[in-house]
C-alpha cells in the first residue's frame, strides 16, 4: 500500500482540522484520537505560520499528542521539536524506512 493510500485510509477515520483563508483551504491535519495522522499545508503557503497555528490549536484541545515522522524528514522533526514533541521511539514502516514516534504532553 502506498503512503498516499495509507493517508487516505487514516483520514477516513480522522477528525479533520482545517485552516482557511477567504473560504479556501490552505492547510489541514487529520487527528485520530490523539494521533496526528498527517498535516498538510499548501506548498506556496508554507513557512507562514499555518502549521504553527494548527499544532497550537491541537495543543489547546488535547492533553497529549503523538505522530510518526520519517527520520529523513529533518524539517518536520525540527518543526515538531520546536513545539515540544519528543522522540520516544525509532521504528521502521512496512517499506523499511526509518521513522520516529514522537510525543507531546501538556
Amino acid at each position: 500500500m502506498s503512503n498516499y493510500e495509507n493517508v487516505l485510509k487514516a483520514f477516513k477515520k480522522a477528525d479533520i482540522i482545517v485552516y482557511t483563508r477567504n473560504e479556501e483551504i490552505i492547510g489541514f491535519c487529520g487527528l485520530v484520537d490523539n494521533y496526528i495522522a498527517g498535516m498538510f499545508v499548501e506548498k506556496n503557503e508554507r513557512n507562514q505560520g499555518i502549521g504553527d497555528k494548527l499544532i497550537k490549536y491541537l495543543q489547546t484541545e488535547k492533553d497529549n499528542l503523538s505522530l510518526k515522522v520519517y527520520q529523513q524528514n529533518k524539517k518536520a522533526i525540527k518543526f515538531y521539536k520546536h513545539h515540544n514533541f519528543k522522540i520516544k521511539e525509532e521504528t521502521k514502516d512496512e517499506t523499511q524506512n526509518k521513522e520516529y514516534i514522537m510525543y507531546w504532553n501538556k
